[in-house]
């Protein structure tokens, strides 16, 4: 189970922002650096320090050639856009929108998931209403 207080781990989220900046070199150490970042933006206490190492997400997690780095990229991104659309977005219309967009296609069902929720609020038939 995942911490819900988030306060006394702030040092340890500081050092894990550090160490992603740093040049890691093996693949099984950066699985668990995005895992980490992945479980911290989680949390909505660590939203705007996340926020401001996206381009450090996006550039070693979403352009990874891990997959696993890749995916946990992919988690921290989709849960700091739903914390703070507007700043995420921004962010990565800058550099990122279309990695994350790529890479979400790619997921087994992820498309027919999206397509089936926007099926249920805009069906593909309906009967004509005269207002």
């Amino acid at each position: 189970m995942i911490c819900i207080f988030q306060g006394g781990l702030q040092e340890l989220l500081s050092c894990l922002c550090e160490i992603m900046k740093s040049d890691v070199k093996g693949s099984a150490l950066l699985v668990q650096i995005s895992r980490g970042v992945a479980n911290f933006s989680a949390f909505p206490q660590n939203t705007d320090k996340l926020l401001q190492h996206l381009p450090v997400i996006v550039y070693k997690f979403l352009k990874s050639p891990d997959n696993i780095v890749k995916m946990h990229g992919m988690r921290a991104v989709l849960h700091l856009l739903s914390k703070k659309p507007s700043n995420t977005v921004e962010e990565l219309l800058r550099d990122g929108a279309g990695d994350l967009l790529t890479n979400i296609s790619r997921l087994p069902g992820v498309i027919d998931a999206i397509q089936t929720s926007l099926l249920t609020q805009a069906p593909s038939r309906s009967r004509p209403s005269f207002r």
